[in-house]
Protein backbone atom coordinates (compact mmCIF):
# COMPACT_ATOMS: atom_id res chain seq x y z
CA UNK A 1 0.00 0.00 0.00
CA UNK A 2 0.89 3.62 -0.63
CA UNK A 3 1.92 5.94 1.92
CA UNK A 4 -1.28 7.94 1.51
CA UNK A 5 -3.21 4.60 1.43
CA UNK A 6 -1.53 3.59 4.49
CA UNK A 7 -2.41 7.24 6.83
CA UNK A 8 -5.99 6.84 5.48
CA UNK A 9 -6.13 3.10 6.76
CA UNK A 10 -4.34 3.68 10.08
CA UNK A 11 -7.02 6.78 10.72
CA UNK A 12 -9.99 4.27 9.45
CA UNK A 13 -8.67 1.82 12.36
CA UNK A 14 -8.39 4.59 14.85
CA UNK A 15 -12.20 5.59 13.97
CA UNK A 16 -13.81 1.99 15.60
CA UNK A 17 -13.17 0.22 18.57
CA UNK A 18 -13.42 -3.90 19.00
CA UNK A 19 -16.48 -3.68 21.46
CA UNK A 20 -17.39 -7.66 21.02
CA UNK A 21 -16.81 -11.30 19.86
CA UNK A 22 -19.14 -13.16 19.99
CA UNK A 23 -19.28 -17.08 18.69
CA UNK A 24 -22.63 -17.93 17.03
CA UNK A 25 -21.21 -21.18 14.78
CA UNK A 26 -18.40 -23.67 15.84
CA UNK A 27 -18.44 -26.88 14.25
CA UNK A 28 -15.65 -29.48 12.85
CA UNK A 29 -15.80 -32.69 11.63
CA UNK A 30 -13.40 -35.29 11.62
CA UNK A 31 -13.58 -37.35 8.34
CA UNK A 32 -10.95 -39.69 7.86
CA UNK A 33 -7.33 -40.37 8.88
CA UNK A 34 -4.11 -38.66 9.05
CA UNK A 35 -1.99 -40.29 6.20
CA UNK A 36 1.17 -41.89 7.34
CA UNK A 37 4.12 -39.49 8.46
CA UNK A 38 6.07 -37.77 5.57
CA UNK A 39 3.25 -37.56 3.28
CA UNK A 40 1.64 -34.05 2.46
CA UNK A 41 -1.81 -32.52 3.63
CA UNK A 42 -3.25 -29.78 1.76
CA UNK A 43 -4.79 -26.69 4.22
CA UNK A 44 -7.02 -24.55 2.62
CA UNK A 45 -8.71 -21.50 4.32
CA UNK A 46 -11.70 -19.20 3.72
CA UNK A 47 -13.18 -15.74 5.04
CA UNK A 48 -16.96 -14.87 3.56
CA UNK A 49 -19.02 -12.54 5.23
CA UNK A 50 -22.99 -12.34 5.63
CA UNK A 51 -24.69 -9.85 2.81
CA UNK A 52 -24.87 -6.30 4.01
CA UNK A 53 -21.69 -6.31 6.13
CA UNK A 54 -21.24 -4.60 8.21
CA UNK A 55 -24.44 -3.98 9.63
CA UNK A 56 -24.95 -0.58 11.47
CA UNK A 57 -26.73 -1.30 14.59
CA UNK A 58 -26.80 2.56 15.50
CA UNK A 59 -23.90 5.73 14.43
CA UNK A 60 -21.84 4.53 16.83
CA UNK A 61 -22.06 0.78 16.37
CA UNK A 62 -21.04 -1.94 13.33
CA UNK A 63 -21.26 -5.43 13.08
CA UNK A 64 -19.40 -8.05 11.33
CA UNK A 65 -20.74 -11.75 11.06
CA UNK A 66 -17.72 -13.67 9.36
CA UNK A 67 -17.50 -17.15 8.57
CA UNK A 68 -14.06 -18.93 8.38
CA UNK A 69 -14.03 -22.72 6.78
CA UNK A 70 -10.68 -24.58 7.26
CA UNK A 71 -9.84 -28.04 5.61
CA UNK A 72 -6.95 -30.51 5.53
CA UNK A 73 -6.98 -32.81 2.60
CA UNK A 74 -4.90 -35.41 1.25
CA UNK A 75 -5.26 -35.88 -2.30
CA UNK A 76 -8.93 -35.97 -2.81
CA UNK A 77 -9.53 -37.18 0.50
CA UNK A 78 -10.63 -34.61 3.25
CA UNK A 79 -9.78 -35.46 6.78
CA UNK A 80 -10.50 -32.66 8.43
CA UNK A 81 -13.19 -30.17 8.18
CA UNK A 82 -14.06 -26.37 10.33
CA UNK A 83 -16.76 -23.99 10.01
CA UNK A 84 -16.68 -21.24 12.63
CA UNK A 85 -19.60 -18.14 12.54
CA UNK A 86 -19.14 -15.03 14.59
CA UNK A 87 -20.33 -11.50 15.76
CA UNK A 88 -17.91 -8.77 16.21
CA UNK A 89 -18.98 -5.38 17.31
CA UNK A 90 -17.28 -2.42 16.55
CA UNK A 91 -17.69 0.95 18.53
CA UNK A 92 -17.35 3.53 15.86
CA UNK A 93 -15.19 6.53 17.72
CA UNK A 94 -15.31 9.37 15.14
CA UNK A 95 -18.00 8.84 13.11
CA UNK A 96 -17.36 11.24 10.70
CA UNK A 97 -13.76 9.84 10.12
CA UNK A 98 -15.58 6.76 9.81
CA UNK A 99 -18.24 7.10 7.06
CA UNK A 100 -15.88 8.95 5.16
CA UNK A 101 -13.12 6.27 4.78
CA UNK A 102 -15.25 3.38 4.76
CA UNK A 103 -17.02 4.93 1.06
CA UNK A 104 -13.47 3.75 0.01
CA UNK A 105 -13.72 0.16 -1.14
CA UNK A 106 -9.78 -0.19 -0.84
CA UNK A 107 -10.09 0.31 3.03
CA UNK A 108 -13.02 -1.43 3.03
CA UNK A 109 -11.57 -4.83 1.49
CA UNK A 110 -8.43 -4.15 3.44
CA UNK A 111 -10.40 -4.01 6.73
CA UNK A 112 -12.25 -6.93 6.18
CA UNK A 113 -9.44 -9.47 4.70
CA UNK A 114 -6.85 -7.87 7.20
CA UNK A 115 -8.59 -6.49 10.33
CA UNK A 116 -11.99 -9.26 10.98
Amino acid sequence: MSDQVNERFTRLIKSLSLSDIRPMELQSQRLGDLPPQGLEVQMQWNQAFADGDPVTVSPEAQVFRPKYEFSVKHGENQIFHQVSKFVLVFSVTDPAAFNELWSDELLRKTFMTKQI
